[in-house]
């Protein structure tokens, strides 16, 4: 005979990216199943994260559940229905079933032959008419007290049509049943996961109350809660909790729906089956064909997943405690938590003392004018803190709240609550170079400089206390700091940022100075004369090196001079070429006009002489020009190649 026993939830493990993993422990004796519900939606997660293990050398022999058949398909397939509207609708489904009936206090065993409903003066009475004793006995309905099927199968038929009656009336929850096979009491862990809320964090940062006449002390209080929602249909009533943070991956797979593969067209033949060898097996590995039984089963199982199947506490006085999982890592709630089903809940999960200073925090990519006031947090917790809001309460009234991230153990971090009107801060820029190094190779001037970038940021604090300011300093990446106090960050990511005192009822000035080294290169074959003025008042050039560039750029300058009369001479050869095609156009139209333009014609012919003879003389001399200019260049080129720097 198999007993019904009933599973009572231990732990409920959180997730942030919206699962959580229960685990139930039973106590069954001998041969029991363990029956469980779940919604239609959760059956996916469920069926793929399902562990059952049997302890004390028990086994599970089988876990069955509720199929995705519809259920008005499965109940009009029922050979009973359970749709009628009396009693008397059911017995007539008995027809022809042997059944025993109390009627009138004594017992009668017959075979169902009809049922029928009679209308009296008294009103409708129903009649079940029985072959009894070789003859047909009509008895009341309401006579009779108790109908008991004799026939097993017909037991478990009725059963089954009544089980089904009653999901139909549950939408969506599916029913899932374990078989537990063993002897003596024994206890059943059974863990799973399904879908769930993402658990929730809030904090709370109290400052102490200062002494008459003593500073703040740097030790504040620390809460952190916990918010945790119970959307299933069952309370949870003393579990232990844990709430684990990361991003585990899980995928959607379809395991609830029945797959079908259709047949081959050809039935190809079977290979032979080879034989195991087991001595050739990897360590710890099994063969697919092979079933486990459950007591080796159990016995591979890691001694931490055991121990995390039942309820322990070694550490009572503490109210969390936090594990690394790789990149996750999970707070333990060391007291049992309670939360009644559909509610939410708080859960402390830390109260401690941390260090900590009020200070006032400036971006001036983030803020205009006023810093924020801020907690300059230090972690002593012993725990990672996940991110959410934080509400802080200075001398027990609150001034503010943000939002923070996640804060490892022992890291520092801003926590930012509010303006802090009393202060403004400004910002000015300017940029200053200077020579750093300069070489003359192959004519090319190499030019390395610093280029300093110099912020200014300007302090003014109009309350009567000294305020201690941090100031977050975009970091150029490919500068360096000069003459500036070292950052708080020695190795900074996106800002740098400082520490300064801005002093009560001052202005102050925090100067910050970034340097890189900035190269550039010049040909010195183009080099104009004022660019060689701006090389000489910078000290790029040192006096040889100057005093050649300045002989090169001379040549160059006279040559440029030369050029430009060549074309002013070449402009003139062009005008007697214009002018040579004026008189053959007229000479051309007087060839016609007789004797009466002889005069005409000697004129002309004249002119064009002489233009020859200028033309000649102008012919030479952008000769003569060029081959000067040429030899010029050719000096400056020389001189050029031969200076060098370093």
């Amino acid at each position: 005979f198999l007993f019904m026993a009933t599973s009572k939830i231990a732990k409920v493990v959180l997730y942030k990216h919206g699962i959580a993993s229960f685990e139930r422990q039973v106590t069954v004796e001998d041969n029991e199943k363990i029956e469980l519900k779940f919604k239609q939606s959760e059956m996916n997660d469920v069926l793929k994260s399902l562990t059952v293990l049997d302890t004390n050398g028990g086994t599970i022999s089988s876990i069955s559940y509720d199929n995705n058949k519809p259920i008005d398909q499965r109940l009009s397939e029922s050979s009973f229905s359970m749709n009628g509207n009396s009693i008397l609708s059911i017995i007539s489904q008995l027809t022809g079933v042997e059944v025993t009936l109390t009627y009138e206090g004594s017992k009668i065993v017959g075979i169902i032959a009809s049922t029928a409903e009679v209308t009296t003066k008294e009103g409708k009475a129903g009649y079940i008419s029985v072959w009894y004793e070789n003859s047909l006995r009509l008895l009341e309905l309401a006579k009779t007290s108790e109908i008991q099927v004799t026939d097993p199968t017909i037991q478990n038929q009725l059963q089954e049509a009544m089980s089904m009656q009653r999901e139909s009336k549950i939408k969506g929850q599916k029913t899932m049943t374990i078989f537990a096979s063993g002897k003596g009491k024994r206890q059943v862990n059974i863990s799973y996961f399904i879908e769930a809320p993402i658990w929730k964090v809030s904090y709370r940062i109290v400052l102490p109350q200062a002494e008459e006449g003593k500073e703040k002390s740097e030790n504040l209080v620390l809460q952190a809660w916990a918010i945790v929602d119970n959307i299933t249909e069952e309370p949870w009533n003393d579990v232990q909790l844990t709430l684990i943070s990361g991003e585990p991956h899980s995928c959607d797979v379809d395991l609830v729906n029945p797959s079908f593969k259709k047949s081959a067209t050809q039935i190809p033949h079977p290979a032979p089956v080879q034989p195991l060898q087991p001595q050739r097996l990897a360590r710890n590995k099994l063969p697919q064909q092979q079933m486990m039984p459950q007591q080796m089963l159990t016995n591979c199982i890691p001694q931490q997943m055991m121990g995390g199947m039942a309820y322990t506490s070694d550490e009572a006085q503490q109210t969390t405690s936090t594990k690394e999982i790789g990149d996750m890592f999970q707070y333990d709630v060391v007291n049992p938590v309670s939360v009644a089903k559909n509610e939410s809940a708080l859960v402390p999960i830390a109260e401690k003392t941390v260090t900590g200073s009020r200070v006032a925090l400036f971006n001036p990519e983030k803020h205009n004018t006023h810093p924020n006031s801020a907690i300059l947090l230090v972690n002593t917790t012993e725990l990672t803190l996940e991110g959410g809001p934080c509400a802080v309460i200075d001398s027990g009234t609150f001034v503010g709240e943000s939002m923070i991230e996640t804060v490892q153990r022992g890291e520092k971090k801003f926590i930012e609550y509010a303006t802090e009107v009393s202060s403004d801060i400004w910002t000015t820029n300017s940029t200053k170079e200077s020579l750093h190094s300069s070489s003359i190779q192959n004519s090319t001037l190499r030019l390395e400089k610093n280029v300093r970038y110099i912020t200014t940021y300007h302090l003014r604090n109009k309350s009567s206390k000294d305020l201690t300011v941090y100031i977050e300093h975009r970091f150029r990446k490919d500068c360096k700091l000069v003459d500036t106090d070292e950052p708080t960050n020695p190795k900074p990511i996106n800002f740098c940022i400082f520490k300064t005192t801005s002093p009560a009822n001052e202005t102050e000035v925090f100067v910050v100075q970034e340097q890189r080294l900035q190269t550039s290169s010049i040909d010195m074959a183009t080099m104009s004369r004022s660019t060689y003025h701006n090389l000489v008042s910078n000290g790029s050039l040192n006096k040889d090196a100057s005093e050649r560039v300045n002989s090169f750029l001379t040549l160059k300058e006279q040559a440029a001079t030369l050029a430009s009369e060549v074309e002013k001479t070449k402009e003139d050869i062009k005008k007697i070429f214009e002018n040579h095609s004026r008189i053959r156009s007229n000479l051309s139209s007087l060839y016609n006009q007789g004797t009466g333009a002889n005069t005409l014609r000697d004129k002309y012919l004249a002119e064009m002489e002489s233009d020859e003879t200028k033309l000649a003389n102008l012919e030479e001399k952008v000769k003569a020009i060029e081959a000067q200019r040429t030899s010029l260049l050719e000096e400056a080129n020389s001189i050029l190649r031969n200076i060098t720097m370093n």
